[in-house]
């Protein structure tokens, strides 16, 4: 009986050994490595900036972009209702930015990697952190930074002032740049957008800091130039195929937002705005069929800051209501377009002239879109669409403000950004409102009255007013 006893201790010993603490799911990770923090971090941020979903952002309606059917009052500048700025923040410092600075821990406690990859992580990281704060300055001005992210070490932040923060930004981005090295590995396959590919983070950063650069031109042109000449010099998107966009796989949850929102829930709120379908059918613009679909062979937009009819007005093209329809951050378009502002006032741009480089990103702008040479050799054409021609000839705010807004046509936070910069072309005036309602940024959390009062009402004073009417510190005209 001795050896069945001994075998029934061990076992009991055995069992007692697997038992669990309590509260311990043990299907449940409860360590979780960089790289999964830094592709939630990713993802979240892009999602948040590509989202259609009007309880998370509004930006293609602030561009014009879009209108609404049934529920309108967010084309009419309600910020309050679905708390718009208190979920910006949410997702961007919340469930984007926080998770960056982890990743960046965990990347110099990760044993498994050399530095020279952890160095990589960490600079791709900051290269994402510079775009959340680029965005939350270019939505509300001065915002929280250098006091941010500190938890219950402070919970109640200042606010940095937003010119300040510009300038720290490009800085980082300079040394993000600088610090990568394409000889080293970084998240590969964690990585969603370039696929841990070091090059292409490079070339992402030192386009970011050529759009950082252009916006302060008016402000600042002897900063503006030096930095964005230096992007430049270091090099920026050559081709589309470079852009930073975010393909997804097709398979839900990971579908693009219209599709999500427009064919998987079926919530047909959105339409194309009269304000840009107008725009294009005046100048028979080639990219409409690639925007919009078409009502009995037409292009109609619904009326802005009105209730409209889904059936009545075109909505979204086939190409984009499908499910891998991409996400785009930064394009070779946009970059094409920040080196013809930049030869328009004078910078070094590495090459062409103003007119040249107009002519290539709007011809670059169609054919991404899915035209080709020939339609846009023929809408070149056109005296009011050459840079030399028609009543704006020469002007490059005119010019390149009118064709900057059209190319940007669904990423409405760089839309709303230019139209802003460039003050062109001529909003349409929602329901019972004016002229001067027209946002020129979002106000503050609603919550911070409660959370933060102290630096809310420092930081209302110094933008002269926590209004939608306060221009940023870069919209100079």
């Amino acid at each position: 009986m001795r050896p069945l006893k001994y075998i029934i201790l061990l076992l009991l010993g055995a069992l007692s050994s697997c038992e669990l603490p309590d509260n311990v799911n043990p299907k449940m990770a409860d360590k979780v490595n960089g790289p999964s923090v830094f592709t939630m971090a990713e993802v979240q941020m892009i999602e948040q900036i590509n989202s259609l979903d009007q309880n998370q952002n509004i930006s293609r309606l602030l561009a014009q972009y879009y209108a609404q059917t049934t529920y309108y009052s967010e084309s009419q500048y309600n910020f309050y209702d679905r708390s718009l700025p208190d979920n910006m923040w949410q997702a961007l410092y919340r469930d984007a930015l926080l998770d960056f600075k982890e990743a960046k821990r965990l990347s110099d406690l990760d044993v498994t990697i050399t530095s020279e990859v952890a160095a990589n992580q960490k600079a791709i990281n900051d290269i994402l952190e510079v775009y959340c704060y680029h965005i939350l300055v270019d939505v509300n001005g001065n915002v929280p930074y250098s006091e941010a992210l500190q938890g219950r070490e402070n919970p109640s932040p200042a606010y940095d002032d937003a010119a300040t923060i510009y300038t720290d930004l490009i800085n980082r981005l300079t040394a993000d740049a600088t610090a990568l090295n394409p000889a080293f590995g970084s998240y590969g396959v964690a990585d969603v957008m370039y696929h841990g590919d070091v090059a292409s983070w490079i070339l992402f950063a030192n386009s970011l800091q050529l759009r950082l650069s252009m916006r302060l031109a008016d402000v600042n042109p002897t900063l503006a130039k030096s930095k964005a000449e230096a992007a430049i010099a270091r090099g920026v998107y050559t081709d589309q195929s470079q852009s930073a966009e975010l393909v997804y796989y097709g398979l839900t949850p990971h579908v693009n937002s219209i599709y999500s929102q427009i064919v998987e829930q079926g919530r047909w709120d959105f339409v194309a705005a009269n304000t840009i379908v107008d725009t294009m059918n005046a100048v028979n613009d080639p990219r409409r069929p690639y925007y919009f679909s078409s009502i009995d062979g037409e292009f109609i937009g619904g009326l802005y800051g009105y209730s409209n009819v889904y059936e009545q007005c075109s909505s979204f093209s086939d190409r984009m209501l499908e499910a891998d329809f991409p996400a785009t951050l930064i394009d070779f378009v946009e970059v094409k377009f920040l080196l013809a502002e930049g030869a328009a006032r004078g910078f070094n741009v590495g090459g062409g002239t103003v007119e040249s480089l107009y002519n290539e990103a709007v011809t670059q702008s169609i054919l991404a879109w899915g035209g080709n040479l020939a339609e846009a050799a023929t809408y070149m054409a056109q005296p009011e669409i050459g840079y030399s021609t028609g009543s704006t000839a020469g002007d490059f705010r005119k010019k390149i403000g009118f064709q900057k807004w059209i190319a940007l046509y669904n990423r409405g936070l760089e839309g709303w950004a230019e139209w802003r910069r460039f003050d062109t072309p001529i909003f349409n005036i929602p329901r019972r409102k004016t002229v001067n309602d027209i946002p020129m940024r979002m106000p503050y959390p609603y919550n911070e009255n409660n959370l933060n009062l102290t630096n809310y009402t420092s930081a209302s004073a110094a933008i002269a007013g926590d209004l939608v009417s306060t221009k940023l510190f870069w919209d100079k005209y």
